[in-house]
């Protein structure tokens, strides 16, 4: 993986797309193809295979945790930055797209990160506590001949120190849970700054039942000691829903637990395509949280809409 600090990007650094890989000249208006490719009609280009780009608010003197779905297992998958296009029209073609498109134009690179086996890449780009309080658009593509995968585009604005931003699951995942009540289950999160726990998020398939959010130390791979935690709370609507923590905990960077229990039989976003191992422990909803966690169970193969809200 080769990362680049945001700010040199911000400073109009082009000399990756416009004389590397990916590299070609936007279509003129009204033209029906690029310049410089076959002219090949644009209806007759198959479509992007779509992938999914998540990206957290960005944050002077903080780190940005980009990643993509359902992208290429094992392809090189480049995350850019650029300007979006007004009403969502095409922008820079780069020709290792094979006639595919981004939402951007002026696009540069920040850098490239291999898609594991479920297409998901992860990519840490950490933001200087100088960089211009700008906006810009953010995408990711992975060349695969005439069939690129080229994710959604994502608006974000860099902020001042001091704003609250996500860690974790934010973005919907493709399917949707079926929690059983009483057990006190979750996946681990990796938190890349230091930073001040303020709350907790869940994205809700179903509204009703009360839930309770809590953050665990990792000890040797498994939950260790209880850190932060929320107070019993009902989620409002259906898609995201955020609760204050019970008191803001300062927590180092690392690697942590992020738990629900649900009060009855309970539907979140999550995915299957995954390696994150789960772990749980039956645990009746509205008695205290284990300060330490018991020795869990187990199973592979499932991650959860579960993030926090830090700053």
């Amino acid at each position: 993986m080769r990362a680049l600090p945001l700010l040199l990007l911000l400073a109009a650094c082009e000399a990756e797309l416009s004389d590397g890989a990916l590299s070609a000249p936007r279509a003129a208006a009204g033209e029906s193809s690029p310049p410089g490719y076959a002219m090949v009609e644009v209806e007759q280009l198959p479509p992007p295979i779509a992938s999914s780009l998540r990206a957290p608010d960005l944050v002077r003197g903080r780190t940005a945790v980009l990643q993509v779905r359902d992208s290429l297992p094992g392809g090189t998958v480049y995350f850019v930055r650029g300007a979006i296009v007004p009403g969502g029209g095409p922008g820079a073609c780069p020709g290792a797209l094979g006639g595919g498109c981004l939402g951007l134009t002026g696009p540069s690179v920040l850098a490239t990160a291999v898609a594991d086996s479920w297409g998901t890449a992860t990519l840490n780009i950490p933001i200087p506590a100088g960089a211009p309080l700008v906006s810009t658009g953010l995408q990711a593509a992975t060349p695969n001949g005439a069939d690129p995968f080229i994710s959604d585009v994502e608006g974000r604005s860099i902020f001042a120190l001091g704003h609250d931003y996500d860690v974790g699951n934010h973005d919907p995942l493709g399917e949707a849970s079926a929690h059983a009540f009483n057990y006190l289950l979750g996946t681990s999160v990796d938190v890349p700054d230091d930073v001040t726990v303020r709350g907790f998020g869940v994205q809700m398939r179903v509204t009703g039942p009360r839930g309770h959010f809590a953050l665990y130390t990792n000890v040797g791979g498994v939950p260790g000691a209880l850190v932060a935690q929320t107070a019993d709370v009902t989620p409002a609507s259906v898609g995201a829903n955020e609760f204050a923590a019970t008191a803001p905990v300062a927590i180092p960077r690392g690697r942590y637990w992020l738990m629900g229990v649900w009060e009855s039989d309970a539907s979140i976003g999550y995915t299957q395509a995954t390696d994150a191992i789960v772990h749980y422990i039956p645990h009746t909803f509205g008695t205290a949280l284990p300060a330490a966690f018991p020795a869990p169970s187990t199973y592979a193969g499932q991650d959860f809409n579960y993030w926090l809200v830090v700053d």
